[in-house]
C-alpha cells in the first residue's frame, strides 16, 4: 500500500492513502454487502418473526398432559451439604465451612483469625508465628520487625525455632551470612533457650 515510510519504520497514512481507501469502500459508515438481505441459515424465530395463532395453539395442545421430568423429585446431589451454596450466607463459626479460624497461604505460613489485633490483614488474619512471638515478649510487634524460622519450616512455630529481627535488611543479611548481623539487630533468639 502506498505511504511514506518514516524514521521509525512505520507507514504513515497520507491523504493519498486515505483517499484510495475511501475509493475502495473501506471507510467509516460504509454499508456492508449483506445489509437488508435475508440469510436462510438464521432461523425465523431468531429474526423476530412470530408464530401464527394456529401454530401456537398446536404447540399448547402438544404440551397438554405433559409431566415435567423433575416433578415431585428431590435432587440429592444438590441438597444439604452437597449444594455449592450451602452455608454461603453464614460467616465465621456459624458457617459449616469453618475450620477453626486457621488457614495456610500459598507460601506455607499459617494464619489465625484474630479480629481484635491491630496489625491484622484485611480479612482479619495474623501470622501464627507473630502471635507466638508477641505472647512470649508480652507486647505487639512493630511492623518493621521480622520473625524468622530457624529450621526454615514455615509452619513450625515453636518458640525455640523462632528469631526476631529489628528490620527486614537484618533478616536478609542473616540469610546470606549469619555472621553479618549485629547483636543489637537480633531482638530474640530461640537458639539460646
Amino acid at each position: 500500500m502506498p505511504g511514506i515510510k518514516g524514521r521509525s519504520g512505520v507507514y504513515k497514512r497520507t491523504k493519498k492513502y486515505l483517499y484510495e481507501l475511501k475509493k475502495r469502500g473501506f471507510q467509516r459508515g460504509h454499508i456492508p454487502w449483506n445489509k437488508n438481505k435475508i440469510c436462510p441459515s438464521i432461523s425465523m424465530a431468531r429474526k423476530g418473526i412470530r408464530f401464527s395463532k394456529k401454530h401456537r395453539a398446536n404447540i399448547s395442545k402438544a404440551q397438554e398432559g405433559r409431566i415435567p421430568w423433575n416433578k415431585d423429585k428431590k435432587c440429592p446431589q444438590l441438597s444439604g451439604k452437597n449444594n455449592a451454596m450451602y452455608g454461603v450466607h453464614k460467616f465465621g463459626k456459624d458457617s459449616p465451612h469453618w475450620q477453626g479460624g486457621e488457614i495456610r497461604n500459598s507460601q506455607g505460613y499459617i494464619f489465625i483469625k484474630f479480629l481484635n489485633h491491630p496489625f491484622k490483614d484485611y480479612k482479619g488474619y495474623v501470622r501464627r508465628s507473630r502471635l507466638i512471638m508477641e505472647k512470649h515478649l508480652s507486647r505487639y510487634l512493630k511492623t518493621s520487625e521480622i520473625v524468622h524460622h530457624i529450621n526454615k519450616v514455615k509452619d513450625d512455630d515453636r518458640i525455640e525455632n523462632l528469631m526476631l529481627f529489628s528490620s527486614n535488611s537484618a533478616h536478609t543479611r542473616f540469610h546470606h551470612n549469619p555472621d553479618n548481623v549485629k547483636p543489637e539487630e537480633i531482638i530474640f533468639d530461640g537458639r539460646q533457650l
